[in-house]
């Protein structure tokens, strides 16, 4: 889904570019014909939207930052059993609501995606019923001659010449250039020139390009001044012929377009000689304008111009939608890097990944974790040398991540207190203080040597590090219960069983989730 977004928008920035190339092109100290412009308009408009493919699925981030950041809802642990009864964890319990307006779930992707197609349909079968018209206008008109491979109709249902291309090359004139020698001649050449131009081909791009990015206000004004070009481009190239004067050829086109502003537009799909009065005008002025074919060591230097800002457009454009979801390969991977170095093994389950997503899901809770990890910096010399005095894994530094974001002067509604989060009872049975007057749980340090102890009781009971995390939150006597009636030790699997209830069952993945974020900290950035 993000790899879709991020072409998308790449293809509407890299069009806004192109704009703005062609305006620059535009410029009369440039001097450049139409004809030259009008190609590279189309050369640009294909850049736009190939050159992004070179770049949207390249795992390199945004120069300037994601503008789009998309995250992934749980989707199997969405339920009950997964939020927390306490305050603990406090980074996993908050809302995933997005904090700013440019933060986007997959859900709503999917319903945008969705309204995007609706809306496509609709506007390919309006294009669909034009054709339709289109062939039924053909079925009714008088084929008078054919100039090549091409067509030439009359018919009294149209008011200008137009041209179009459907299976093969048309073009239709109204009766009143049949009836005039002059008109009929002219009105054939600038039809012919459409067709020479490939414009004809080109209009369903034009079409397509601006159904598909119709919220890019600039893509309008884009499609606008090609459909300019292409009627620029044929006034050149048949006043150069010189076949007919600047004055009559105008005259032409200003009684077409009289014609036409009072009745039918013309078709999708067909290109036609009749335009707005004051594009007409600029038409007819440029007529007089004596302008030499642009060398074609200017086009070649122009196009690679031309190319080398959209390529470094679309660069800049990458990565500007980020997927801030984890995926189970990614999880996976960072579990297996990790694991290799400690001696608590992580492993990834789809509640571990939940619990992975749902940390990363929202500006809160990821300021949170980043809060915490730099909390945990002050304690971290101090924690770790009691457990490396103990013999216990460095690893258990996640355990006060999880528990209570390094604080202090946490409390959860089951009264558990400190960085550890002991209970009156626990920490009264490892050695502590715990009444009105003082409660040493409060004490980092006298905490932390209660931990060590009660972690060093819970190994030596279960041999099983898994197990005696889980033990530390659902205490050692129930763990015991549990394991001798499921006849079996994997803490991970007696989550999924329920056997551990709501919180007992979330402890574990919780925490290797935590050992994953620490030893990981940009994924919280």
């Amino acid at each position: 889904m993000s790899e879709a977004l991020n072409y998308y928008l790449s293809v509407n920035g890299l069009l806004l570019v192109s704009l703005g190339l062609l305006k620059l092109l535009a410029m009369k100290e440039l001097s450049l014909d139409a004809r030259s412009r009008l190609k590279l308009s189309y050369l640009f408009v294909a850049a736009s939207v190939m050159l992004p493919l070179a770049f949207v699925w390249s795992s390199a981030e945004n120069p300037f930052g994601p503008i789009v950041k998309v995250w992934q809802q749980g989707s199997l642990e969405q339920s009950a059993v997964l939020q927390p009864q306490s305050i603990n964890f406090q980074l996993l319990s908050t809302s995933v609501t997005p904090s700013f307006s440019w933060a986007w779930s997959e859900a709503a992707l999917t319903i945008a995606a969705l309204f995007a197609l609706v809306v496509l349909l609709i506007s390919g079968v309006r294009l669909c019923q034009s054709l339709i018209r289109l062939h039924h206008l053909l079925s009714e008109a008088v084929l008078i001659k054919k100039i090549g491979k091409t067509k030439l109709w009359v018919s009294d249902q149209v008011c200008s010449p137009f041209s179009y291309f459907f299976g093969s090359a048309h073009v239709v004139l109204p009766y009143e250039a049949v009836v005039d020698s002059r008109v009929m001649r002219i009105a054939v050449a600038h039809e012919l020139q459409h067709h020479r131009q490939k414009d004809t081909l080109w209009v369903y791009v034009l079409k397509i390009t601006k159904v598909l990015f119709a919220p890019n206000l600039a893509v309008h004004k884009l499609v606008g001044h090609i459909y300019e070009l292409q009627e620029f481009a044929c006034d050149e190239a048949l006043i150069k012929t010189k076949s007919f004067s600047p004055y009559s050829y105008g005259k032409c086109l200003y009684d077409f377009a009289k014609n036409q502003m009072s009745k039918q537009a013309i078709l999708t799909g067909a290109v036609g000689m009749a335009v707005e009065t004051s594009t007409l005008t600029r038409r007819i002025e440029v007529m007089f304008e004596n302008k030499k074919r642009t060398p074609t060591r200017v086009m070649l230097s122009l196009l690679a111009l031309g190319l080398v800002t959209l390529s470094c457009a679309a660069w800049s454009f990458r990565g500007a939608v980020s997927d801030q979801s984890i995926t189970m390969s990614k999880a996976q991977k960072l579990a297996s890097a990790i694991s290799s170095e400690q001696e608590i093994p992580i492993v990834v389950d789809s509640r571990v990944l939940y619990w992975l997503n749902k940390a990363v899901s929202s500006e809160k809770s990821r300021k949170y974790m980043s809060d915490s990890l730099e909390r945990m910096k002050v304690y971290q010399p101090m924690i770790e040398n009691q457990l490396k005095g103990a013999g216990l894994p460095a690893e258990l530094l996640a355990v006060p991540l999880v528990e209570s974001g390094y604080r202090t002067d946490v409390f959860s509604t089951a009264s558990a207190a400190g960085l550890w989060q002991f209970i009156p009872q626990t920490a009264r049975r490892c050695g502590l203080t715990v009444n009105e007057e003082n409660d040493e749980r409060l004490d980092a340090g006298r905490l932390t040597e209660a931990a060590v102890c009660y972690y060093q009781k819970l190994h030596a009971i279960f041999q099983d590090w898994h197990v005696a995390l889980a033990a530390y939150n659902v205490g050692e006597r129930r763990m015991m219960n549990t394991i001798a009636d499921a006849s079996h030790n994997d803490v991970l699997k007696l989550s999924r069983e329920g056997k551990l209830g709501r919180e007992g069952g979330n402890y574990l993945p919780k925490v290797l989730a935590g050992m994953i974020l620490m030893r990981n900290p940009e994924l919280v950035q």
